[in-house]
């Protein structure tokens, strides 16, 4: 059983929230999105299932992010993946997508 004190200091050397923040509204502003949209155009089925993801964590539950997507044009791309032969890229696209979907 876990005491407050090991949760709290799982949080303190582990602050994944403030992490998943920082992702969503700066990614766009570094020059990061699109370079990971580039990505998701490559031969390399690791790449683009390792691509998808981020976006898909980006723009889950994150209107302002979900526009930035819409705008670069992530959607077409995503949907593009969906016939990938790599099942992981398929999977990740599916993600993605959802995650866009969602307000």
């Amino acid at each position: 059983m876990a005491t407050h004190r090991g949760i709290l200091s799982s949080r303190l050397i582990h602050p994944q929230p403030l992490a998943k923040r920082i992702v969503h509204t700066d990614l766009h502003k570094i020059g990061g999105f699109t370079v990971v949209i580039d990505c998701l155009r490559r031969p390399q089925a690791s790449l683009r299932h390792r691509a998808a993801n981020p976006i898909a964590a980006c723009v889950q539950n994150h209107p302002p992010v979900q526009q930035i997507a819409l705008d670069l044009g992530t959607m077409p791309l995503l949907v593009g993946l969906l016939d990938d032969d790599d099942p992981m890229v398929r999977k990740k696209a599916i993600y993605a997508l959802s995650g866009a979907s969602e307000t």
